[in-house]
């Protein structure tokens, strides 16, 4: 049985040690970072963010890395950062930035235009 708490999507792509990772909950979200230029970005699957994931988000990044959350502002979305956030943000310093809709996760919306990770 696929478990999709088992793993980043995407995570394959990203080199040991970024800098800067950017974590969203749905692969289409990736799609449209990555086309667009945002390339140290995984996700979720859709999921709250397991112990696994939030192990393997540290083991992609160095050890004064940032990892940003990024999010629409659905229940969800907001159980899944404060599910995922305190079992990361006591290795590496976490931020969670929040859009709207789903559909604004996109390289040219101005909380996303801004991240480091170009």
């Amino acid at each position: 049985m696929f478990e999709s708490g088992k793993f980043l999507y995407n995570g394959f792509r990203i080199g040991r040690a970024v800098k800067d990772l950017i974590v969203v909950r749905e692969c289409h979200s990736v799609w449209r970072l990555f086309q667009g230029g945002v390339k140290d970005v995984v996700a979720l699957m859709g999921g709250c963010g397991t112990y696994e994931q939030a192990a393997m988000m540290c083991l992609l990044t160095s050890d004064d890395a940032r990892i940003w959350l990024l999010t629409d502002s659905s229940d969800a979305s907001v159980e899944c950062a404060e599910t995922l956030l305190p079992q990361v943000a006591s290795s590496r310093l976490c931020r969670w930035l929040r859009v709207q809709r789903d559909d604004e996760i996109t390289p040219v919306h101005p909380h996303i235009a801004v991240l480091p990770n170009r």
